[in-house]
């Protein structure tokens, strides 16, 4: 089984949940998707991290290392842990991904994203063992939309690519009442918000 976001894009929706088992290629498909939609285009991609601590760590270029190899080896790439560049047609060295850790929500909201046109937050449902990891526990949610309406000041431009393995449905993010996901969803089925 391999899971085709071609399948939730005629929706349109701001919002995508994608939950299901590991290795179906939600994460290499919804990055592959995105480079290519933002080099075509000329907008960026936003890659979400909780803490400042795992984007120190490189979280990144890690999380886009086998994409960037796989996919786009014809492109020059510059990896940093706060930015990821490739060089455009023009030959200069132009920021494609942008990583920003949920813990800082406050502190970028008087930062400007006007080309920012995708949001990737892979693993935003941690597994029952890790729930105290949520950034501001249940209330992360909260950290989450606040950064999202940082970035598309209202414009209704962004489209979030909300990753994750099917671990449960009692989450801060399925319960949060922005999102409005009905609790009678089942793992593997295919849903989608109002938004």
């Amino acid at each position: 089984m391999y899971w085709d976001i071609k399948k939730i894009l005629p929706y349109q929706r701001n919002f995508n949940f994608i939950n299901g088992a590991r290795s179906i290629g939600k994460t290499y498909t919804t990055e592959k998707y995105c480079i290519e939609k933002a080099i075509e285009n000329n907008v960026q991609i936003v890659y979400l991290v909780r803490y400042v601590s795992e984007r120190e760590q490189g979280a990144l270029p890690l999380g886009f290392d086998k994409v960037i190899t796989n996919e786009f080896s014809e492109i020059l790439w510059r990896n940093q842990n706060e930015v990821i560049q490739y060089k455009n047609r023009e030959g200069e060295w132009e920021d494609l991904i942008i990583c920003i850790a949920i813990s800082e929500a406050q502190k970028i909201k008087k930062r400007s994203f006007p080309r920012v046109k995708y949001i990737i937050f892979d693993e935003y449902m941690l597994e029952k063992d890790n729930n105290s990891s949520y950034v501001k526990g249940w209330r992360e949610p909260e950290l989450f939309l606040n950064i999202y309406h940082t970035i598309d000041r209202e414009e209704d431009r962004v489209i979030c690519f909300m990753l994750g393995n099917t671990t449960t449905l009692y989450n801060p993010y399925h319960l949060h009442p922005a999102f409005n996901i009905p609790s009678n969803v089942k793992p593997g089925q295919i849903w989608y918000n109002k938004f």
